[in-house]
């Protein structure tokens, strides 16, 4: 969808969020390499916590984007992963997602639940956005009324998909940026489990993120491949929307061919390549 299709707090909050994204200020660099970094905020005395990912991909959009969106089949991949599915689809990327991940004993499993919003921002901002906003706790409810665990309460929250182009402008690699905050329902959180999370569950994560997207893009037949297929006005409009940008980032209609200017993509990625 396009940002006029969100309403103006939807717009709002979508700007605010996108600022943070690029402002580490507050935020403790946790983990940092050529191929990802990883970043904690504690707002004090309180539950909540922001965390933030960046890392490069060599691979489009639209299947980095489809292992998000295709949550039932997330379990079959991610080992953290307990229960996971849709639960409502309003447009083909206005969607309600949930997940219930493990957590390390004595910690109970945590129950996340949001709405997903694909907003196409290529021509202003050189990316595709998805913003991430809480359900109803009615909803909560009745999704996890049989699973137990704990409620992990998603703020509003944003992730970034900017494509990248090389020197003869063919697509070449795809920058993830996420914004997630979260309530963790706990006042007190040990520095370990900040760790385990940061610096073991988010880099198994993106590695596995890494291998599945390369079975999945040499196999034609693959069940992501599958119901890739089956959602062309969704993931064949991704592809698309890239086409049209970098044919007008060719022909100077738009004047950049990236978002390298800002900090998601120049400062960590830039050197990294």
């Amino acid at each position: 969808m396009e940002i006029n299709e969100i309403n103006i707090d939807e717009q709002n909050e979508l700007l605010r969020l996108l600022n943070e994204l690029d402002d580490d200020t507050g935020f403790k660099l946790c983990l940092s390499n050529k191929n990802e970094q990883a970043f904690h905020r504690h707002q004090p005395n309180s539950p909540i916590h922001s965390m933030k990912f960046r890392a490069r991909f060599e691979f489009s959009p639209e299947f980095i984007i489809a292992l998000a969106r295709e949550a039932d089949l997330v379990p079959t991949w991610n080992k953290y992963a307990v229960h996971a599915g849709i639960h409502k689809v309003n447009k083909s990327f206005d969607t309600s997602l949930f997940c219930q991940f493990w957590l390390p004993w004595p910690v109970k499993n945590r129950n996340a639940v949001g709405n997903l919003k694909l907003i196409n921002l290529l021509d202003t901002k050189g990316y595709h956005a998805v913003l991430i906003s809480p359900i109803g706790i009615e909803m909560q409810q009745e999704i996890f009324q049989n699973l137990g665990g704990v409620l992990l309460k998603i703020l509003p929250s944003i992730a970034t998909f900017t494509p990248v182009f090389d020197d003869n402008n063919q697509f070449c690699a795809c920058d993830v940026s996420i914004l997630a905050t979260i309530d963790l329902e706990m006042y007190v959180i040990p520095d370990w489990l900040i760790s385990y999370v940061i610096e073991t569950m988010g880099p198994w994560i993106i590695n596995k993120v890494r291998s599945l997207l390369k079975e999945i893009t040499n196999d034609i037949d693959h069940l992501f491949q599958c119901r890739i297929k089956e959602y062309p006005e969704l993931y064949e409009s991704i592809k698309n929307q890239i086409e049209n940008y970098s044919q007008k980032c060719d022909q100077n209609i738009i004047s950049y061919k990236n978002t390298f200017s800002q900090k998601t993509t120049n400062s960590f990625f830039i050197k990294a390549l």
